[in-house]
């Protein structure tokens, strides 16, 4: 497995290879044909695509800041391709980063395979993963997690938003939110009520982890191409058009959570005609 880096200015960032899983493709794509999503990623006879996990690791000076923390080291209980599943835990160590050296988690929103890595159970009982960070939620994703209803109550899990309060670490916040020099928080909603996107700034240059806003590049070209999951697939839209607009004007990176291809998670994109096309960054 290969993490992958990049630098904006002074910050470096790295988007860690934590394994590419399958899932169903109609809840990936909704109510785009599958004769049309089917050509940029088949699917295979359960009609799952390919979809990758990859958290994001930021240095900025003193400040280690992990962007999500993807599924359970346990068993995860979703089929992985060969090689399997890396935990965000293995990813750290073996860049030799250890849970103490982490001073922020940010969670893009509270779906399982984006908080995973926060608790572990030890004799019994739970503790956080990472003991020093603080860790950033927008206001509406803890309301949305805290009181789930029938279509979103098997994708939050309360208890474990409650063991992160608990803990005194739970950075609750409400809209845009610095979380060090040159990495903020700002709201993305649609795919739920508070999911929020990454945006790293310096020198110039700018980044931005999109996470589920567009799961895999193909939806950030398309403004109606929106997965099933999203429970508020036209907000999806205008976070779409306002947020990946500015990044087409502004030629900020885009760092894709779920792209599964390690040449393609990385890119831009651009006006061709009246469209945007997605143009991947090379590997350095």
């Amino acid at each position: 497995m290969t993490d992958t880096s990049f630098s904006i200015g002074t910050v470096r960032g790295w988007l860690l290879d934590c394994g590419v899983f399958r899932y169903d493709g109609g809840l990936i794509f909704g109510a785009v044909p599958k004769a049309s999503w089917s050509q940029y990623y088949p699917a295979d006879e359960h009609n799952r695509v390919r979809i990758g996990l990859r958290p994001l690791l930021i240095q900025d000076g003193p400040h280690l800041i992990l962007v999500n923390t993807g599924l359970p080291a346990e068993d995860p209980g979703i089929p992985f391709d060969p090689p399997g599943h890396r935990p965000v835990s293995r990813a750290l160590a073996e860049r030799g980063v250890s849970p103490e050296q982490v001073t922020a988690v940010v969670l893009t929103h509270l779906h399982p395979d984006h908080v995973g890595g926060n608790l572990i159970t030890e004799d019994g009982e739970e503790r956080l993963f990472f003991p020093d960070a603080r860790c950033y939620v927008q206001r509406a994703e803890a309301a949305a997690c805290a009181y789930p209803n029938e279509r979103t109550r098997a994708d939050y899990d309360p208890a474990h938003l409650a063991a992160l309060a608990a803990s005194g670490r739970l950075e609750v916040v409400a809209g845009t939110h610095p979380v060090s020099p040159h990495v903020r928080v700002e709201p993305a909603p649609g795919h739920t009520d508070g999911h929020q996107v990454v945006r790293i700034e310096d020198g110039g240059q700018s980044a931005l982890y999109v996470s589920d806003l567009a799961i895999i590049p193909v939806q950030a070209e398309r403004l109606a191409w929106i997965s099933a999951l999203d429970v508020a697939p036209m907000q999806t839209l205008e976070s779409k058009r306002e947020i990946l607009g500015r990044a087409v004007e502004e030629g900020t990176l885009l760092l894709f959570e779920h792209e599964p291809d390690l040449q393609r998670c990385l890119g831009y994109l651009e006006r061709q005609g009246k469209r945007w096309r997605y143009r991947p960054r090379p590997l350095t």
